[in-house]
């Protein structure tokens, strides 16, 4: 018997996400203020979850947790302290938290496809890239050559979104419940900028748009 994964539900969209995908909500050290640890680090008090698309755009709004109010700039710095410690576990094992990080990318395309918040295919991507309403391109590694010259041409016609490169179309139509797909088009900006986070935390360059 195989063993269910986890679910629990993020305190600020009400989502319900794995577990291993969200950040734990704890209280500061000392009991003053929140920290946000990673889902399966455990410290005494309650449990709250928040998950990554909403602490995005926390970072622009603040975030309002029951009675405690946290502005931008607070916000900023508790992001700051997880990048910090990332960095830590990317210069002790660099191939894992590669993986660990494409994984997240790939689960959170799931998330906005169900948000509808993804533009999956060469003809959606486009569309949507020159109707303005594409936050962020991601174009499988193995995509054949026409469509990685369409996907470029166009990016370069417009004030086009950053695009940059994903894994395979197998693991990126996997992650979408689809077939093979070789591109898609983020639209909401919250999404793209914890999509982007993770690509190119395992060492992807871009490959076009604007910066």
């Amino acid at each position: 018997m195989t063993r269910s994964t986890p679910i629990r539900q993020c305190v600020v969209c009400r989502g319900r996400h794995p577990k291993r995908e969200l950040l734990r909500i704890a209280d500061g050290e000392g009991g003053e203020g929140v920290a946000l640890l990673p889902a399966g680090e455990h410290r005494p008090g309650r449990s709250r979850y928040l998950c990554r698309p909403c602490l995005e755009r926390a970072r622009d709004r603040g975030l309002a947790l029951g009675n405690l109010r946290l502005t931008p700039e607070a916000v900023e710095e508790i992001v700051h302290g997880l990048e910090t410690r990332a960095s830590g576990e990317a210069e002790r094992e660099p191939e894992a938290l590669s993986a660990d990080e494409d994984r997240r990318a790939l689960s959170l395309l799931g998330l906005a496809l169900r948000a509808n918040r993804v533009r999956a295919g060469r003809d959606e991507t486009l569309k949507a890239i020159r109707a303005g309403r594409a936050a962020l391109v991601v174009l499988a590694n193995d995509a054949g050559k026409d469509l990685r010259g369409a996907v470029e041409t166009t990016l370069r016609d417009t004030t086009g979104p950053e695009s940059i490169p994903g894994p395979s179309k197998q693991a990126i139509g996997r992650a979408l419940g689809r077939r093979p797909v070789g591109v898609l088009a983020v639209t909401d900006a919250g999404f793209a900028r914890s999509i982007k986070d993770r690509f190119v935390a395992g060492g992807a360059p871009e490959i076009g748009g604007t910066s």
